[in-house]
């Protein structure tokens, strides 16, 4: 996960060394109300034996002004646990507050609450469908490649109740805690 976070930084500072030109002119984020585009994530479980896998989604910001903001967001993750499958689809709302807030890096801190649609598939047993909420925080920068596009990445530490699995054969319990910390990445275009 250190390795990832090194990449992701890495890869975000040469993007704002190699394209400077491009960044608005001073400016805020809150020159263009509202933003959409696709995200990149990967979740890490505090109690899992699962691969570390990114998975796909999409999320909306609406600015209120220069410091504060709303984000919503839906992904969709599968994560195996030996004969069990569990088809996670969480979608989170984060009020977002901007530290820095001045083109073309902007850092900002977040907070706010997910809703966890899981559907677990035991192989030998009826599938369940449960519902979970769970409240996360975390900070993020966002750098703006010009005036209607931008980059972020955001990091976020998520607080979920125990699953309840059973014969899974890659965990030492019949449950694990699937609290932990997801990251994301994103493409935003502003309008």
């Amino acid at each position: 996960m250190k390795r990832i976070g090194l990449l992701l930084t890495g890869a975000l500072l040469s993007v704002g060394v190699a394209m400077p030109a491009l960044a608005g002119e001073g400016g805020t984020v809150a020159e263009r109300n509202f933003s959409i585009g696709p995200r990149a994530a990967v979740f890490i479980p505090k109690e899992s034996s699962a691969n570390d896998t990114w998975y796909g989604g999409v999320q909306l910001r609406a600015m209120f002004n220069r410091v504060a903001g709303l984000e919503g967001s839906i992904d969709y993750r599968e994560d195996d646990f030996g004969s069990t499958k569990v088809k996670t689809y969480p979608v989170q709302a984060s009020l977002l507050l901007y530290l820095a807030n001045k083109k073309p890096f902007c850092f900002f801190l977040l907070g706010g609450g997910g809703w966890y649609n899981q559907h677990i598939e035991p192989d030998n047993g009826p599938s369940t469908t449960k519902q979970r909420f769970g409240p996360h925080a975390g900070a993020g920068i966002q750098y703006f490649l010009s005036d209607a596009w931008s980059l972020d990445s955001t990091w976020r530490y998520i607080w979920l109740q125990r699953v309840n699995l059973t014969n899974s054969t890659l965990l030492k319990s019949n449950s694990y805690d699937p609290s932990g910390q997801q990251v994301t990445i994103g493409l935003n275009y502003h309008f």
